[in-house]
């Protein structure tokens, strides 16, 4: 899309001078296009003709210039974050209220909305697909993480209706059920640390183990053994899933049923 505004024409060796003073000013417009011509560079600017002329006699260099309208191409927009990619549709005093976090799980993103800017729920949803091409499926969270599998309510706002994919963890492969289990992509560090602390030849025994990232983490770099307990049955089952897709010097013996029953039978 092209527009027309005012320009200033400029000789390519004096380009770079005159670029960066007038970028001082914000007197560019950053929205367009530079023109490049065969001995002449011509910069869009935000200001008429007389503003450009006044400010320009305080330019200290004897540059010769020509200032007009031309047409210059509106450049793509790429939004570097899900605030940018909103922003202009989202009013100014909800600003504050766009999500700044999400949790990338595989190919699902899960991000917190407030009530604020629930109604722009899609809007977000399709933002953040736009802005993550990898991304299949975006949820939010719609209510708080409560019971003994520590799971959530979510809603699907944009993409495929999915809950199971795979999330690499430093190299492990972990199954998950974003629907039917608990699981947090930002304790990734904290599995790897605790996996580095195991000795080859250790017995481990993870009590509620979730989906199993810590015993995929120590079992992909130990030959430990690792029980690992959990009530949740689906969550069992990812682990199974996991133990297959990984390469593991170390042994895990997937337990479904409740710690304090299990762990006396060990």
């Amino acid at each position: 899309m092209q527009k027309e505004l005012v320009g200033i024409r400029v000789g390519y060796s004096n380009a770079e001078n005159l670029r960066k003073w007038l970028s001082s000013y914000n007197a560019i417009n950053q929205s367009l296009s530079f023109i490049k011509e065969e001995d002449y560079l011509v910069i869009p600017l935000t200001l008429s003709i007389e503003e450009a002329e006044n400010l320009l006699t305080v330019y200290s260099e004897d540059v010769k210039f020509t200032l007009d309208v031309f047409r210059f191409e509106e450049k793509e927009f790429h939004p570097k974050n899900l605030f940018e990619a909103v922003e202009e549709i989202i009013p100014e005093n909800l600003h504050n209220f766009i999500p700044k976090a999400y949790d990338m799980i595989g190919d699902i993103v899960i991000i917190d909305i407030s009530d604020e800017v629930l109604m722009y729920k899609k809007i977000i949803g399709n933002a953040l697909q736009r802005l993550l091409p990898s991304i299949n499926s975006v949820f939010r969270k719609a209510s708080s993480v409560s019971g003994d599998f520590r799971i959530r309510e979510l809603e699907l706002i944009a993409g495929e209706e999915k809950c199971e994919t795979t999330h690499l963890e430093y190299g492990v492969r972990i199954s998950v059920d974003v629907c039917k289990t608990y699981f947090s992509p930002r304790l990734g560090e904290e599995h790897r640390k605790v996996a580095d602390s195991v000795k080859a030849g250790e017995c481990v025994i993870d009590l509620f183990t979730g989906v199993g990232s810590f015993p995929l983490h120590i079992a992909k770099k130990q030959e430990a053994s690792i029980y690992a307990i959990d009530i949740n049955r689906n969550a069992v089952e990812c682990l199974e899933k996991s133990i297959t897709m990984n390469k593991l010097v170390g042994t895990i013996f997937p337990i479904h049923g409740d710690c304090r029953e299990v762990a006396k039978s060990i």
